[in-house]
């Protein structure tokens, strides 16, 4: 069985003050950013003051007084890039956003038990841990140890904005020969105290969006082949 990507998704995370309670699918209808049969065909689970979370026109919806979380599968990447920029770009410019992150998420299936762990061993090596290290590489069978989650931080950014771009690493327990890979671009729009809008947010994402879910892609394409060459 060869290596591949499956559940490959976006999403766009704003971090600042919010009204949840508007966030409905009613509202984006009536907006015109989703269609009424796309409104009447949503799945909301909660609208509550504190708390607005639902599915409409593909996307994944989960709103808090300090945190908008838009998702959707990767190939849709647009509709949610469209969305954030429609509602904070126009609707609700002078909500205050003072963090953004640009996320991907994808599981690979390494095809092998075998590739990997040693995949885990490529990215921590057993030998580092001296004594301890060996303990755990001379375990047999199904049950036994190894590396659990690597993160990896690149600072400063590769496009020199503020904030961070990440990758964490980790297997998965529902396939013996799965990974997931989430990456996170964190980008810094100012400070609670000092933000007075989503003017800087908006155009952050603008910018970094295509960018940086690319930069996402080629990173796990690179340990696609890592773990094809194992």
């Amino acid at each position: 069985m060869g290596v591949s990507t499956k559940n490959d998704h976006v999403s766009a995370v704003l971090i600042g003050s919010f009204n949840p309670s508007i966030f409905h699918p009613s509202w984006l209808a009536l907006h015109e950013l989703i269609s009424t049969e796309a409104s009447e065909a949503a799945d909301l689970q909660v609208s509550h003051p504190d708390l607005s979370r639902f599915d409409a026109n593909f996307m994944s919806f989960d709103i808090q007084k300090s945190r908008v979380l838009i998702r959707c599968e990767s190939d849709k990447d647009g509709l949610v890039f469209d969305m954030v920029m429609s509602i904070f770009g126009n609707l609700l410019p002078h909500s205050p956003v003072w963090r953004i992150g640009i996320n991907r998420t994808m599981d690979i299936l390494c095809g092998t038990e075998e590739k990997r762990d040693a995949l885990g061993r490529r990215m921590a090596p057993q030998d580092a841990w001296g004594n301890w290290g060996k303990d755990i590489a001379s375990a047999k069978g199904t049950n036994h140890g190894g590396m659990q989650r690597l993160i990896m931080r690149q600072i400063p950014r590769h496009d020199g904005k503020e904030g961070h771009f990440q990758a964490d690493l980790q297997p998965l327990s529902s396939s013996p020969d799965a990974i997931r890979l989430d990456f996170n671009s964190d980008l810094i729009a100012g400070t609670p105290e000092l933000v007075e809008g989503a003017q800087l947010a908006t155009q952050l994402i603008e910018e970094c969006w295509q960018a940086d879910l690319k930069k996402a892609k080629d990173i796990s394409d690179e340990i696609v082949e890592i773990i094809e060459g194992l």
